[in-house]
């Protein structure tokens, strides 16, 4: 199937050659978010499902967009007036349009063009299914949204970066905005201390990242067999989902893949949580049941095969 992505970022357009992304001009792609051009994260991932024959056309760059006759087309665009399914359907005729959203918030064209590509649109979907972030966007359209959550290359954490021998380490989650941060660092001091349980940190976003950012932040917490982030916001998880694919448990946050992955640690309630990590300490073989459970779950929510599924089955209705 010819697919592609469509959205505004700062990441250059690229294609997908035997499973690996390629600039338009045939360059290798390369980002701080992405490993090599191997692995990419977040709403970036789609095309790679498909493999060959795909695309992420980055808005903007309409000079450069291939003359392919696609199948389908996810458009994401919070930020640019003239991109909308109309708009897309005369350059590419053939293809269905399914309109999305990237980012929770956007900018003064943010909530007129989601309600215009919504209207426009073939389908509309979410990455989220979580009621409360799925009632927020269904105040832009009476559609309704199908779930199509950011797929996971589940083959590839698992070929480079799983280790059996988990260390019981606690990795305490830093991201660079600070509401995101909630209680993580207070929390992970107060269970280490309280069990003698070392902490690793490493910020996930740093000034002038170089092209192994994401490899270095991996390689930091892979080994750990805790992670914590009490990212009180409801976005995706994309690092929940990691967590799950390399069977280090994640605790807490009100992240969308949490509540899917690992329904036992949800939320940033301190007393709450301290009691599921004093069990877990207390009873391995708790560890075991849910780090068996979420390994399910992602397989069957958010690996690529999944994925593909989800869509040539929504494709088919």
């Amino acid at each position: 199937m010819k697919f592609a992505l469509v959205s505004q970022s700062g990441n250059p357009s690229f294609q997908v050659k035997d499973g690996k992304a390629y600039l338009l001009n045939g360059d290798k792609y390369s980002h701080p978010d992405a490993i090599k051009n191997e692995f990419i994260i977040g709403i970036f991932n789609y095309p790679l499902v498909f493999n060959n024959d795909s695309y992420y056309l980055r808005i903007g760059d309409y000079e450069d967009w291939p003359d392919v006759d696609f199948d389908l087309i996810f458009l994401a665009n919070e930020k640019w007036v003239d991109c909308t399914p109309e708009f897309i359907k005369n350059r590419y005729p053939n293809t269905l349009v399914w309109s999305t959203i990237k980012e929770s918030i956007g900018n003064d064209n943010t909530d007129g063009l989601r309600k215009v590509c919504f209207e426009q649109s073939d389908r509309v979907f979410l990455q989220y299914n979580h009621e409360a972030t799925i009632n927020y966007f269904q105040e832009y359209t009476s559609k309704q949204f199908d779930w199509i959550p950011h797929p996971v290359n589940i083959d590839y954490l698992r070929d480079n970066f799983y280790s059996g021998d988990k260390e019981f380490k606690i990795f305490s989650y830093q991201h660079p905005s600070a509401d995101r941060n909630g209680l993580t660092h207070q929390f992970s001091e107060k269970m280490s201390q309280k069990h003698g349980i070392p902490i690793v940190r490493k910020l996930t976003k740093i000034q002038n990242r170089g092209d192994r950012a994401y490899l270095d932040f991996l390689n930091s917490w892979k080994d750990c067999l805790f992670h914590f982030n009490l990212d009180p916001t409801l976005h995706y998880g994309l690092q929940t989902s990691q967590c799950a694919a390399l069977s280090t448990i994640n605790i807490g946050g009100n992240n969308d893949a949490n509540f899917n992955l690992f329904p036992r640690t949800v939320g940033t309630d301190l007393g709450y949580l301290e009691e599921v990590f004093d069990g877990y300490v207390k009873d391995i073989n708790t560890v075991y049941k849910d780090i068996e459970f979420s390994w399910e779950k992602v397989n069957q929510y958010y690996s690529y095969e999944s994925i593909k599924n989800n869509i040539l089955e929504l494709m088919e209705i």
